[in-house]
């Protein structure tokens, strides 16, 4: 009892204490006066960005070699500083337009090569990751980083992982299952808009996941080896490797790794048939658009996303690189739809880009999510931003653009692996490699009257491909777009498209 009183006596000696020192602290000073505000006249000059200052160009070094093998395999190699090694070998042959067998026999490489080596290799003398590949349109394209010292090594283990592969049947099910889990989880809407999307476009269709999953169940060891020696060849494939090493070693390594791989003469047109990649259109005037299509699709939660398709050029035309500044204008462009109704709160956000992947076009790609009030203001908007671009275009925004685009490039390529992929798309332009650095130099060159004629040419009368979900029950009534339109429901998979008549 007697100790509770004490520790009372001292909570309200403290409160006391605390009181006494509040009563006799200084009064806190008053804020100074708000400044007044600024006149219209003011605040005029401050209405408009300042004009660019004019850039100060620095020469941008690159050291780069290129050598062809007697089988027809390119070697590129940039040497640049630092203690680690990009590789990259592109085989455009091994192309998949989905996850298909193709794809699978590329993941299945995992299963061990006639070298008894195993993927992934996680000596770090020779690795700092594994070794990763992407596949699509325009071929498999195997990537790696490895320590400069573990290079000549890491160019032998990939030879043998890309040439020599065994298939061990036990690995092979563990890697079907495991793309099995992944095309599942590429099956969300969200993951399978931009595909959707690109499928509306003629001659881009591409199976549906359910089709590509029921496929991997046919697929024993012997029938991967077939579709590897269909499709893996070294026939026009470009290896390029970035690091601080030297180039005649690389290109001898490189020899010894690869050099002796050829065709197969099994990989007849008859054998392959069934294995190789359906052809795509040829130029983007094979795939255009009648009208426009509208694929709704219903059964998704949340406000709607969008993703609005148009076909371009190819990287290999020599619209390319102005069609490529089209689609950051479009994404910048003050006056823009985009950033209208970004500014007013009606999107979260209007991205655009150009999309490569394809051998003999591109795709103009806007994608993003809208408030449901706001869809069809949104749709009707954007439609209308990529057709009316080429009269709206502004030289001083232009200007701007390009120089943001090379500082984006430039410090791209002080990554090794980001130049490697440079080098990569260079000489799928098919320009030479050693003059990488001219790209730059192309893009500046480009003017107002130069994108105009690009936008004319391709978007001017777009009729594109579009994909929107989420709560889009009320965007079709109203939307004044003379467009077809398909419907998609979602349950746990995704249904085939019904027409709606």
């Amino acid at each position: 009892m007697k100790q509770r009183q004490r520790i009372g006596r001292g909570l309200w000696l403290g409160v006391a204490g605390v009181c006494w020192a509040l009563a006799c602290a200084p009064a806190r000073p008053p804020l100074p006066p708000a400044p007044a505000a600024a006149s219209p006249e003011q605040l005029a000059p401050w209405s408009q960005p300042p004009p660019l200052a004019p850039e100060e160009r620095s020469d941008v070094q690159l050291s780069i070699k290129h050598a062809k093998l007697p089988n027809g395999l390119g070697v590129t190699v940039a040497v640049t500083k630092g203690t680690a090694t990009s590789l990259q070998l592109w085989l455009p042959g091994a192309r998949d337009r989905s996850q298909g067998a193709v794809t699978a026999m590329v993941n299945a490489l995992r299963a061990g090569t006639r070298d008894n080596s195993k993927e992934p290799f996680f000596n770090p003398r020779i690795a700092l990751t594994p070794i990763g590949s992407w596949t699509d349109a325009v071929g498999t394209t195997f990537y790696w980083r490895v320590p400069e010292r573990g290079t000549q090594q890491a160019l032998s283990l990939l030879g043998s992982y890309v040439r020599d592969p065994v298939f061990d049947q036990n690995e092979v099910q563990l890697q079907l299952q495991q793309q099995l889990a992944s095309i599942r989880g590429a099956s969300a809407p969200l993951n399978q808009l931009p595909q959707l999307a690109r499928s509306g476009i003629p001659g881009l269709e591409r199976p549906s996941n359910e089709l590509d999953a029921r496929g991997l169940f046919h697929l024993p060891p012997a029938t991967l080896q077939q579709i590897h020696r269909c499709n893996l060849q070294p026939t026009n494939a470009e290896l390029v490797v970035v690091g601080p090493v030297a180039p005649d070693s690389v290109v001898a390594w490189a020899t010894a790794a690869l050099g002796s791989w050829h065709a197969d003469p099994a990989a007849s047109a008859a054998a392959c048939a069934d294995w190789l990649t359906p052809a795509l259109p040829e130029h983007p005037e094979q795939a255009r658009r009648d009208r426009p299509l509208l694929l709704v699709i219903y059964g998704m939660l949340g406000d709607p996303w969008l993703t609005i398709d148009v076909p371009g050029p190819a990287i290999d035309s020599p619209d390319y690189l102005a069609f490529e500044l089209l689609s950051k204008l479009l994404e910048e462009h003050h006056a823009g739809s985009a950033r209208a109704l970004r500014h007013a709160g009606a999107t979260y956000g209007i991205h655009v880009d150009a999309y490569d992947r394809y051998p003999r076009l591109s795709v103009l790609e806007i994608r993003g999510q809208v408030e449901p009030e706001q869809a069809q203001r949104a749709l009707r908007g954007l439609i209308e931003d990529i057709r009316s671009i080429a009269g709206r275009l502004d030289a001083a925004e232009l200007e701007a653009v390009k120089r943001r685009w090379r500082t984006e490039t430039v410090s791209s390529w002080a990554h090794s692996e980001g130049l490697a992929g440079a080098l990569q798309w260079q000489l799928r332009r098919g320009h030479d490699a050693e003059e990488l650095v001219k790209v730059l130099d192309e893009g500046q060159q480009i003017d107002v009257a130069r994108c105009r004629e690009v936008a004319e040419r391709y978007l001017k009368q777009a009729q594109p491909s579009i994909a929107v979900t989420g709560l889009t029950q009320g965007i079709v009534k109203g939307l004044g777009l003379d467009a077809e339109l398909r419907q998609v429901v979602w349950t746990d998979e995704l249904q085939e498209h019904k027409k709606v008549h």
